[in-house]
């Protein structure tokens, strides 16, 4: 989506947030985000509601993983993705990942061809 748009589709504001479909309907469904309804009763989500959500989406993706990895102590990618499925795609789940390394708020490893991840203070 190169351009700006004043009203998205749950598909596109989803996508947008990297987040599933199904993850949009359910907060539109328990009010977290107001939408507006088309004639044929389809959802639109404003981009005030997206830029809001996007740094909210991006913080609890942060909040998510390293829940789960202090948790399991050491996880491999596969096993992130599994454990957050039902809220984040799967093929965005490396960027964000990646994007944990580089603020230094995870550790990762290359072990036997895999790549691992585990808290900051187990170093």
């Amino acid at each position: 989506m190169s351009e700006e748009k004043e009203w998205y589709t749950t598909g596109e504001a989803a996508k947008i947030l990297g987040v599933s479909f199904r993850t949009v309907k359910r907060w539109i469904y328990s009010g977290k985000i107001s939408v507006t309804k088309t004639v044929g009763g389809h959802h639109r989500v404003s981009r005030e509601v997206v830029d809001r959500l996007r740094s909210e989406v991006e913080d609890q993706f942060a909040i998510d993983v390293i829940t789960l990895i202090n948790e399991k102590k050491i996880v491999y990618f596969r096993e992130v993705q599994l454990n957050l499925e039902h809220k984040y795609r799967h093929y965005e789940t490396r960027d964000k990942l990646e994007w944990l390394v580089r603020q230094k708020k995870i550790n990762t490893i290359y072990e036997f061809n895999r790549r691992w991840y585990f808290p900051v203070s187990a170093t």
